[in-house]
């Protein structure tokens, strides 16, 4: 009946739920034969998450049914068969994104019967990771790569924790020793080439995605990948060929244009790079628009209008680049959350720039205004991660004063006291 039920698994159809359950239905015939079958109990777990990944139940109570199915399939093997390191296998496999302790046990168990199961320990160094306990993360991928030198899912997992943690040096040297033992595997050069930029070692880098491109001239993310490699020492010209590369390949990548225009706007082509990113927006709206009901807009339209505002800080067009800043601010799904930081960073000096434009020409009310404005807007962010996002405002606006000229620290001095009432600044 296994057999059968293999045989039913491999059979390629548009709808594979029926040739599933048969297969399901195949496992328990098997186990009404032998209910002490470890192997019967394993396959059946593992089929039942093949038909829950084809249907999507949108019932969670079908959704957590077939998970606790599964998972008593997967405690029924290991009880019969608890010298199985496959059964503990599949047990913790079922176990690692909901409670990671009791998979964390399972693999244990897998390591006492096979202390150099590679599967094991690189779910150990996985789970470890998950939780934040890098030093053992990184210990399980080091015995993971002691058991099989020649296993290149292990080098590439240590070299990967290698460059979680910063150590881009180490990571480089394990995604070589990956390559050597698979170097048709284009995700191991894309990978190389990025730790290889941590450490400066651009040309290296180059090379790296170009032995990528080589292998799979049609990989949208290695051209993607050399391009913001271009682009981080300065060859706008080369970097924006791979970007055009990266659309004609997957024309719906959303960043690719973000970094198109970021590359007009290095190249002194200003305009067309606003233009760009005006485009951009419009047409990603209309398909939001379409395509949903309600809801924020992604943060990709955030990004372009804060790299729009950019460019115009840089020009010089202080209150269309604060306008722009202030759009992409409300257009941030989360806040404070993926890239707050960065937006509010800009907006600040954003702020601070017509503060001072309008001491100098001035205007004292007007600028009186814009420092309330930014006082309560800093008061405003709460929470746990606000604590991040207002850090980073302080440190870009102290990078910003230092840039200044001692009668514009003066005017912004001044006002801070005035506002302050003459004790500390929010600044």
């Amino acid at each position: 009946m296994i057999e059968k039920a293999e045989r039913l698994l491999n059979v390629e159809s548009e709808d594979p739920s029926k040739e599933i359950r048969q297969a399901i239905k195949c496992y328990e015939e098997a186990i009404r034969i032998n209910p002490t079958n470890p192997k019967a109990w394993i396959k059946k777990g593992d089929a039942l998450f093949n038909l829950w990944e084809v249907e999507e139940p949108e019932d969670p109570k079908v959704s957590r049914c077939m998970s606790r199915e599964r998972r008593r399939c997967y405690d029924i093997a290991t009880k019969v068969a608890p010298k199985s390191e496959e059964a503990w296998m599949a047990k913790a496999t079922s176990l690692q994104f909901h409670d990671k302790k009791a998979a964390l046990r399972c693999l244990q168990r897998a390591l006492r019967l096979n202390q150099k199961s590679v599967s094991a320990l690189l779910m150990m160094s996985s789970i470890y990771k998950d939780i934040g306990n890098m030093d053992k993360s990184i210990k399980y991928a080091e015995r993971a790569t002691a058991a099989n030198p020649n296993n290149v899912y292990a080098w590439h997992n240590r070299a990967d924790r290698m460059f979680e943690v910063g150590q881009y040096d180490k990571a480089v040297e394990c995604y070589d020793r990956a390559i050597k033992v698979d170097s048709g595997n284009i995700n191991l050069w894309i990978d190389r080439g990025k730790a290889l930029i941590k450490i400066g070692q651009n040309d290296r880098a180059l090379k790296s995605y170009d032995r990528a491109i080589e292998i799979k001239q049609d990989s949208w993310n290695t051209w993607m990948e050399k391009g913001k490699a271009l682009l981080n020492i300065r060859k706008p010209e080369e970097a924006l060929v791979c970007f055009d590369k990266v659309l004609q390949l997957f024309p719906h990548e959303d960043w690719a244009p973000i970094y198109k225009a970021r590359c007009l706007a290095m190249m002194n082509r200003v305009e067309p790079a606003i233009s760009l990113f005006d485009n951009f927006v419009k047409e990603g709206d209309e398909i939001w628009k379409k395509s949903h009901i309600g809801g924020s807009i992604p943060n990709f339209q955030a990004e372009a209008l804060l790299e729009k505002g950019k460019i115009m800080l840089c020009s010089g067009r202080i209150e269309e680049a604060n306008d722009n800043i202030e759009d992409a601010l409300a257009r941030m799904h989360r806040e404070p959350a993926y890239f707050a930081r960065k937006i509010y960073d800009v907006w600040a000096v954003s702020i601070y720039r017509l503060l001072l434009q309008a001491l100098e020409t001035g205007q004292e009310d007007k600028a009186k205004e814009l420092y309330i404005k930014f006082r309560n807007r800093y008061r405003e962010l709460k929470g746990w991660r606000s604590r991040k996002v207002k850090s980073g405002i302080l440190k870009s606006l102290r990078e910003f004063k230092k840039g200044l000229s001692p009668k514009e620290r003066g005017l912004l001095s001044r006002l801070e006291r005035m506002m302050s009432g003459k004790q500390e600044s929010a600044t």
